[in-house]
């Protein structure tokens, strides 16, 4: 046996050493870029949901006053059929613009929305590659000593990273 980790020179400690130095890059990772990063996503995830409250808030009011108006309509009927056509007339052109601006309004804040949180994950995602290549180029310095220029490293690691995020956003559409 002896023979054999003298042949292959497998060194346990060497290995150890390195177990050691993964579980504590697995921990460093989770606790800098993935809680914090999990946290985020679920703010916006609260945030999108407000905004759907609030939409919904705004239909519902819109449908009150909607009621509000037809009951105000059938009180003018009542009290003079003379005017009820021309009120009419004016009532259906200012329902018509109140729903379309309602609606364009919640379009926009809809819009909005998605684009403020586009940017967010944008700017999320570009802030955590930053963080995991000065990460990974520090470790592997520290790993590898003067083997490698520290530039040297970052810039294979820059382009691997570059590399898993090509293919990553080519297979998968967030």
């Amino acid at each position: 046996m002896l023979q054999i980790e003298q042949a292959i020179k497998f060194n346990p400690v060497y290995f150890g050493i390195q177990i050691l130095i993964f579980l504590l890059l697995l921990q460093i990772l989770t606790r800098v870029f993935w809680r914090p990063f999990l946290k985020d996503m679920e703010k916006r995830t609260e945030d999108i949901e407000a905004r759907y409250r609030r939409r919904e808030e705004l239909q519902q009011e819109m449908e009150r006053l909607r009621a509000e108006y037809q009951q105000r309509i059938a009180v003018v009927d009542a009290e003079a059929r003379a005017h009820i056509q021309e009120a009419v007339k004016k009532a259906q052109g200012e329902r018509e613009r109140l729903i379309k601006e309602a609606r364009t309004q919640a379009e926009q804040v809809l819009l909005q929305g998605r684009q403020s949180i586009e940017r967010e994950r944008e700017a999320t995602l570009q802030a955590l590659k930053e963080q995991m290549i000065a990460m990974a180029t520090d470790v592997a310095d520290h790993a590898l000593g003067s083997l490698y220029p520290k530039e040297e490293l970052r810039r294979s690691i820059e382009a691997r990273v570059a590399q898993a995020t090509t293919t990553a956003s080519s297979t998968h559409e967030w």
